[in-house]
């Protein structure tokens, strides 16, 4: 396989062990692509969990030998992403790429495009990623039994406040920093170095990283990244949800009981906004919650000894109102990952400009975007049906608990009900083309171009790129491509006569399109900002103690740990995760 490195960066790659390493892990991974099928990840609310709602206390709040129970509980838990690799894929389709400028000679089919994000023509690095999602959850619990309205009747409130780290751990080796500066013309009318001494004038990015920051900008691309951005770890804090039941036992013995509860949950969570590509989420994602719950235990053995064992279901299923959020979005025709594509701004009548010795239908307007910055849509979003289902095996002797049970959650995928349109004929593909041509003479006027290239990917320019031998920057590779010349037929240079011999590159008339072609709304890839169905299976234990014996109080206390796995092949966003939670509490 290709691999786009330069002899200085062959040299600088064997400068350490950590970098050879690297670059060898780019090596075996790159081969499978880069950039995953979605823009965003979404995970299960830290408030859905009903097995930290039902263990410790299940014995206490589902029997019907007493009156008025009251119960306050606390849940200290903490939770950790596991397989990471799987959400590397789900956003980037590798845990590892590499980055390579459009003249890296051979560089690789599936590096990702450094020009796009203002590097240098021949940057090259590779860049390793380990996305991690943490969890610390306080979670505040109330049950109230209602014998005084209706036998068996209850009333339970809970409401988690959590701490959420996300981090996507990447990490970068520069092999080449690069020193070729965009000539005028690439990325603006002027020639735009590697580096300068005068502050006030752009510069190119040092590496992908600092890019992706958001702090760069460069040429026509006046606006830095404001969408989609990385930026180190990313925590939040907030109550995800507060989750309210209305119960009845309809049926209640000693020995067993079956129920069944009206569900509803507040949004209180935070609510996707778009600014960072591995947002930290609290809660459901601002989606308002109502459903049902079904309840059941019944005591399988028992001796005279105070030794039980009983069987314990639990199963709450909710709908997911509709929630209005942004959402980054990919392009249909262009592929995963294409929301980082520059974005030539586009308007008509043409002035000043032909192609082919006519008018084209679209000029550049000398503005450039990330397109991540337009497709970012408000989105409407609904959930049709969320699952969390657990069966329990408890044994119990003298006031100690022994919990051992398996959780399945399922959640369908999102459906988007409507968002925010883009609009049509406003904007078109760069790719590695050449937006400006140059009017000959003393002074080498610049002329914003048309020349459009529609099926540009992350990974460079369509048809072959803009960069053979002899007809450098010429946009042969543009879409409908013709000779352009100024209003007065005079022929467009590809670069200034300055550019052209210090580059040592051909200096030629060059190309534009006519028709230029023009993205509309319908362009946009709906699925790609949106989350699959999720299934998860969970295994889980808890050991505690209810003191039984003390007065007026009856105090518990115990801790758990579970770990829970999703397939992380087809699709399916669920995140695989363990935890370790202590729960405590008493009824009076």
């Amino acid at each position: 396989m290709p691999l786009a490195l330069s002899l200085k960066g062959v040299s600088m790659m064997y400068r350490s062990k950590k970098a050879l390493s690297l670059m060898l892990i780019c090596l075996i991974n790159n081969a499978w692509g880069v950039c995953g099928r979605k823009t965003f990840i979404g995970i299960r609310s830290q408030a859905v969990n009903v097995v930290r709602d039902l263990v410790g206390w299940q014995d206490i709040i589902h029997r019907c030998d007493s009156e008025g129970d009251t119960l306050l509980s606390i849940t200290a838990e903490y939770s950790r992403s596991f397989r990471n690799g799987h959400l590397a894929e789900l956003l980037f389709g590798s845990e590892n790429f590499i980055v390579s400028g459009s003249r890296v000679a051979d560089r690789g089919k599936t590096d990702v495009l450094a020009d796009y994000f203002g590097l240098p023509q021949d940057f090259v690095s590779c860049v390793c990623l380990r996305p991690v999602i943490t969890n610390f959850v306080m979670d505040f619990g109330w049950f109230c039994k209602l014998d005084c309205l209706c036998e068996n009747v209850y009333f339970w409130v809970h409401f988690p406040i959590v701490n959420t780290k996300w981090d996507l751990n990447l990490k970068e080796d520069v092999i080449d920093a690069g020193s070729l500066p965009y000539p005028a013309g690439y990325m603006g009318p002027q020639l735009i170095n590697r580096s300068s001494n005068n502050v006030l004038e752009n510069v190119l990015a040092p590496s992908l990283i600092e890019a992706l920051r958001g702090d760069y900008v460069f040429g026509d691309l006046r606006t830095p990244l404001e969408f989609g951005k990385v930026f180190g770890r990313q925590r939040k804090t907030r109550i995800a949800e507060i989750q309210c039941a209305l119960g009845w036992d309809f049926f209640c013995t000693p020995d067993s009981h079956c129920g069944i509860s009206l569900r509803v949950a507040a949004a209180t969570g935070s609510k996707p906004n778009g600014e960072y590509l591995f947002e930290p989420i609290v809660g459901n994602m601002d989606h308002w919650e109502l459903g049902g719950g079904f309840s059941a235990h019944t005591v399988m053995w028992s001796d005279d000894q105070d030794r039980s064992i009983s069987c314990y279901l639990e199963a709450v299923v909710t709908h997911l109102f509709a929630s209005k959020q942004l959402r980054p979005y990919d392009f249909k025709n262009n592929g995963p990952g294409s929301r980082y594509i520059l974005l030539e701004c586009m308007n008509s009548p043409a002035s000043n400009l032909l192609v082919g010795g006519a008018e084209p239908n679209s000029q550049y307007q000398s503005n450039l975007q990330s397109a991540v910055n337009v497709t970012t849509l408000e989105s409407k979003i609904s959930i049709g049906v969320q699952a969390d289902i657990a069966f329990m095996l408890a044994y119990e002797e003298d006031g100690w608990l022994w919990d051992l049970g398996y959780n399945l959650w399922v959640r369908s995928k999102e459906k988007l009900i409507c968002r925010q349109r883009l609009r049509d004929n406003a904007f078109a593909f760069k790719g590695d083309a050449q937006i400006y041509g140059f009017q000959p003479g003393m002074i080498e006027t610049p002329l914003a171009l048309s020349a459009t290239q529609s099926k540009a990917t992350i990974r460079g320019g369509q048809e072959g790129g803009n960069f053979a031998a002899g007809v450098e920057f010429a946009n042969d590779n543009a879409d409908n491509a013709q000779p352009a010349a100024n209003g007065s037929s005079v022929a467009l240079n590809n670069l200034t006569t300055a550019d052209a011999t210090e580059l040592n590159l051909t200096l030629q008339q060059v190309n534009s399109s006519n028709a230029a072609i023009l993205i509309q709304d319908s362009d946009i890839d709906p699925w790609s900002g949106l989350l699959d169905r999720a299934v998860s299976h969970k295994l889980f234990t808890y050991i505690g103690y209810v003191w039984q014996d003390a007065e007026d109080v009856e105090p518990f206390f115990g801790i758990g740990l579970s770990i829970e796995w999703a397939k992380t092949s087809g699709h399916n966003s669920a995140v695989a995760q363990w935890n370790v939670f202590a729960k405590g509490g008493f009824a009076f």
